[in-house]
C-alpha cells in the first residue's frame, strides 16, 4: 500500500461528522467527535465538536494509532 492510497482512504471522511479514537504514546488514549477540515501534504486537521483543532499524520491512520469510526 502506498502513501497516495492511504491519503485517499482518509480523504473519503472529509467534512463528515465522525468519531475518532487516538492511541498516543505512553498509554495515552483519547476519543472525540469531529470532522476533517483540511489536508496538507503529510498531515490533516480535525476540528472537534468542542472547537479544538487537532493535527494527525496519514501514518497515524495507517499504523492504526488513529481510528475513524
Amino acid at each position: 500500500m502506498n502513501f497516495y492510497t492511504i491519503k485517499n482512504m482518509v480523504f473519503k471522511f472529509y467534512q463528515l461528522d465522525k468519531k475518532f479514537y487516538y492511541r498516543g504514546g505512553r498509554g495515552q488514549e483519547e476519543s472525540f467527535c469531529g470532522r476533517i477540515i483540511q489536508f496538507f501534504p503529510r498531515v490533516f486537521l480535525v476540528k472537534t465538536t468542542k472547537g479544538e483543532i487537532k493535527c494527525f499524520s496519514y501514518v497515524d491512520y495507517f499504523v492504526k494509532l488513529l481510528k475513524i469510526i
